[in-house]
């Protein structure tokens, strides 16, 4: 039989598709404290890094027409600034800084201030630590473990959203700056207000056994690890690179020398 017969037909299964990546774990935030000039701590995103808080020095040239007493800085050196500690986002579009200031620079006065509330109400505070021409959105009181205020401001100035933190220890303001360009801010907001709710100051900052006071939102979401940022050992040997730009929102963070 010359009859053409048809090849059988095979069912062939699909190739299985591959399996979608998995998606990483956020990573814990980690508990930074420092005792320069006082105690202080603050719970930060885990992905954040340090960031350097220098800032260059003006460099001016080298002359041989000057009497001896010249200037000569040909080489780079570092201002003085506010800030004690800086963390941000790889992008450094997110950024969380604490700043140390005299409270005598913010309200002449004679005396040593010991709290947030000698500012007066937190009304009253406002025009000292927000920045004329900033929309605020709230603002917030609170009272920490040993008894000491914490006023607290969120408000928009130019592109940038921002959530302030301010407590006073033995004559110095603490801030705790967190800015994120107002577009990120959705992403960074629990962030940045976990941030808030954990910094203390002073007596709140060390408690029996040398561990701060926690929240019960700590309690239940502890953070991952402690980083000391004045011990000497671990993440605080490691210098954060490059120096500090100062065109942010919040020039009472940055040099008063701008």
């Amino acid at each position: 039989d010359d009859r053409d017969v048809a090849a059988p037909t095979m069912d062939v299964e699909p190739a299985p598709a591959a399996p979608a990546p998995a998606a990483s774990a956020p990573v814990p935030p980690v508990r930074y404290k420092g005792s320069s000039p006082g105690n202080w701590s603050v719970v930060v995103p885990g992905e954040y890094r340090r960031m350097s808080t220098e800032k260059p020095r003006r460099i001016y040239e080298q002359r041989t027409d000057c009497e001896p007493n010249c200037r000569d800085l040909q080489a780079k050196r570092t201002e003085e600034t506010p800030l004690v500690a800086r963390f941000g986002s790889v992008d450094e579009r997110e950024d969380v800084s604490v700043s140390v200031r005299g409270a005598n620079t913010l309200k002449l006065t004679f005396l040593s201030m010991k709290d947030v509330t000698e500012f007066g109400a937190i009304e009253e505070a406002t025009p000292l630590f927000v920045p004329p021409g900033a929309k605020i959105v709230s603002t917030n009181a609170r009272t920490g473990e040993s008894g000491k205020g914490y006023y607290q401001w969120d408000f928009e100035y130019g592109a940038a959203r921002v959530l302030l933190t301010a407590a006073v220890e033995q004559g110095n303001c603490y801030l705790l700056g967190a800015t994120a360009a107002s577009e990120r801010w959705d992403a960074s907001e629990a962030g940045f207000r976990r941030a808030s709710a954990s910094f203390r100051v002073g007596a709140d900052a060390v408690v029996a056994g040398g561990a701060p006071a926690v929240s019960a939102k700590e309690r239940e979401e502890p953070p991952a690890g402690e980083v000391r940022l004045d011990d000497g050992s671990g993440d605080a040997r490691r210098k954060p690179p490059g120096t500090l730009d100062c065109r942010g929102p919040l020039p009472i963070l940055c040099s008063v020398e701008d």
